[in-house]
């Protein structure tokens, strides 16, 4: 990952030039491409060939990031001198996709990507967006930045396995699981909603045994740690609790004995809720026990019944730092080292995700990586903040939001100081800045953006846009007239963020998928285009990028 970033970062160092030349003239487009191999050692390696260029291009393309897609400028121009090379970018996927996400892609999934068509859409979007070029025909739209999720047409469909009846599709599942939101008649903005989620009572009734997992990497380097707190019924009162264990756990919480977490596990079927929590929070944080005691609680108390686990990243949670790697909203391998823990622990138990804020970020991220191989069979994200960047900026035009900023980097700033031994052995953190940020985006770019490998705070916002969402059949947004960041108080100054969680969980427990979108080849739905992968099929693309720039002759 960290090269696939370090590619990202130098396409989009190398863009930047690519636009200043044109604009100052430069219609040399042999000449702009080649500012690809152009290297600088701060910024990413050159690709040293025509091949290992378009392997960094499938890889940074695979990894979900839509701010590379004018790496695929070069690959189509190499189609271009290159008519037969759709089988060879055929070839370098399956060479290039090893990845932990795709181990073995199957064969009929590779042989039905459209390259030509994503490679050619995505450079025309290239000239669009980069270049500023207006001229784009209707008729060829960008359709997806994963090739893996390609267009669908239809939706999924399900059936109850207990009941007859006609097949429901997920949006009809999800508005029979939102039950209505009444506000408090004293809380009607999201300020107020958010300010009171810091007063909520916590009474609920269940503990957390802890495991300290060793982190994983696949080529063995990380030597960090990070905790998971797995949900138990409720045995005895919280003042016991608290005095049995040392005070650098969370309350109700103490350690599985090696004898207890090594029989963790079972052969029921209910199924587990894998949880993320936000920015600096962790298990013991008010929402995440809010929203887990109706899924754990027993059937017989009016619950579900399931099992949960919480995933603390790293340094949160009174969780020891052992590394000086972090988290951050892209960071996805310690909770695809616990799902595949859990799907191994419990291969009976479906699979559920649930994250919050940062955590949402960071789930949603996930199964965009895992995509059909996705071990999840539902998931939901609660208070995503989906473009960072955006959200940010809009916190900063308020006085408001600039208070929720400060507390914000004021948390992070203290997660640091509590890990702070560990950190400091990192000489890509810059600690005078640390201590001086006083927004999030200011330690995000002293601290969590060079530790991930990220030039500053604002890439990593940029890495995962979701503006294609609406596309997706297998998502389903809910959205709210009133209420703040995980706050929803109703008039019995309850949560109701609860209730939809749970309404939809329960739901998807006991259905089945049975029908499923059929993919759109995007090559037949490009109008006027009836040519699929021929010469003439080439020759079409080249007119249509030489109209777009302007050019009367391109080299080729």
């Amino acid at each position: 990952m960290a090269d696939i970033l370090d590619f990202q970062d130098h396409c989009t160092h190398a863009v930047l030039k690519q636009k200043t030349r044109y604009q100052a003239g430069e219609r040399d487009m042999v000449t702009i491409f080649a500012q690809f191999f152009e290297d600088d050692e701060k910024r990413g390696r050159k690709a040293l060939n025509d091949k290992q260029l378009a392997q960094d291009a499938f890889l940074t393309l695979f990894a979900g990031m839509d701010t590379v897609s004018h790496t695929l400028t070069f690959a189509i121009y190499y189609t271009m001198k290159h008519p037969d090379v759709d089988a060879r970018l055929l070839e370098e996927v399956k060479n290039v996709i090893q990845t932990p996400t795709f181990p073995a892609a199957p064969e009929e999934v590779l042989s039905a990507l459209p390259l030509l068509q994503v490679a050619s859409t995505i450079c025309l979007s290239f000239a669009k967006f980069v270049l500023n070029i207006e001229i784009i025909s209707n008729a060829i739209q960008r359709r997806h930045s994963n090739f893996l999720s390609p267009p669908f047409t239809g939706a999924p469909q399900f059936s109850d396995e207990g009941k007859d009846g006609d097949p429901e599709s997920l949006d009809s599942v999800a508005k029979s699981s939102v039950p209505p939101f009444n506000p408090h008649p004293l809380l009607r903005s999201g300020h107020l909603q958010t300010c009171a989620s810091l007063f909520t009572l916590d009474d609920t009734q269940f503990t957390y045994k802890r495991q300290i997992i060793v982190a994983e990497s696949p080529d063995g380097s990380d030597r960090g740690s990070f905790s998971i707190d797995v949900a138990v019924p409720f045995t005895h009162g919280d003042d016991d609790m608290q005095n049995s264990e040392p005070r650098n756990i969370p309350p109700r919480t103490s350690f599985f004995t090696p004898k207890e977490f090594a029989a963790w596990s079972d052969e029921e079927t209910t199924p587990v809720v894998v949880v993320l929590h936000g920015l600096g929070g962790g298990s013991h944080e008010n929402y995440v026990r809010l929203a887990l005691e109706p899924l754990v609680s027993a059937k017989t108390a009016g619950g579900l019944g399931f099992a949960a686990v919480v995933v603390n990243a790293r340094g949160c949670a009174w969780t020891k730092l052992t590394s000086n790697k972090m988290f951050n909203a892209m960071f996805t391998q310690d909770f695809r080292q616990v799902a595949a823990l859990v799907r191994e622990r419990f291969p009976k138990r479906p699979i559920m995700g649930l994250g919050f804020s940062l955590g949402a970020n960071i789930l949603a991220h996930y199964l965009g990586e895992e995509g059909p191989y996705c071990p999840l069979k539902a998931a939901v994200l609660v208070s995503s903040p989906h473009n960072m960047e955006a959200c940010a900026n809009l916190m900063y035009m308020s006085f408001t939001g600039r208070q929720y900023s400060k507390f914000l980097a004021s948390s992070l700033k203290k997660l640091f100081e509590r890990n702070y031994d560990m950190l400091r052995t990192n000489p890509a953190i810059d600690v005078e800045g640390v201590r001086k940020a006083v927004y999030p985006f200011e330690y995000d770019t002293a601290c969590t953006a060079p530790v991930a490998g990220f030039r500053t705070g604002g890439d990593q916002d940029k890495a995962f846009p979701l503006q294609e969402v609406q596309a997706n059949p297998y998502l389903v947004y809910t959205t709210t007239s009133i209420g703040g960041h995980l706050g929803w108080f109703e008039w019995d100054m309850g949560q109701w963020f609860p209730k939809p969680i749970a309404g939809f969980f329960g739901r998807m427990e006991k259905l089945k998928l049975i029908d499923e979108p059929s993919v759109v080849n995007a090559i037949d739905n490009v109008e006027e285009t009836e040519e699929k992968l021929s010469s003439s099929w080439h020759d079409s693309i080249l007119e249509l990028f030489l109209l777009a720039l302007d050019i009367p002759d391109f080299g080729v």
